[in-house]
């Protein structure tokens, strides 16, 4: 198997890819297939060597949004962990609105 000699990059990568699927079909539509078919030959193994989840996923989404933003951000990321990725999402969406 190769090594990826650009990890970073990769990962940003399946972040920007995660967003706009996100904000197009819905973070709970989007499936984990749904990104693999995104970025255009890259596994869903790959995906998840990065990535150990579709939530940790949306957890880098929200700290790019959120870079410069961090005390709304740590608050965000103590919410209580029984919350769907919508609520969430809701929940983030309600405090950029402040």
């Amino acid at each position: 198997m190769a090594r990826n000699k650009y990890p970073e990059e990769t990962g940003n990568k399946i972040v920007d890819v995660s967003m706009k699927l996100f904000l197009e079909q819905g973070f709970e539509n989007t499936s984990m297939q749904d990104i693999v078919d995104g970025l255009g030959g890259l596994s869903k193994g790959a995906i998840y060597h990065h990535f150990k989840s579709k939530d940790e996923i949306l957890v880098a989404v929200m700290d790019k949004i959120y870079s410069g933003h961090d005390d709304e951000w740590t608050a965000l990321q103590n919410m209580d962990d029984r919350l769907t990725g919508l609520e969430k999402l809701k929940a983030v969406f309600e405090a950029s609105l402040y």
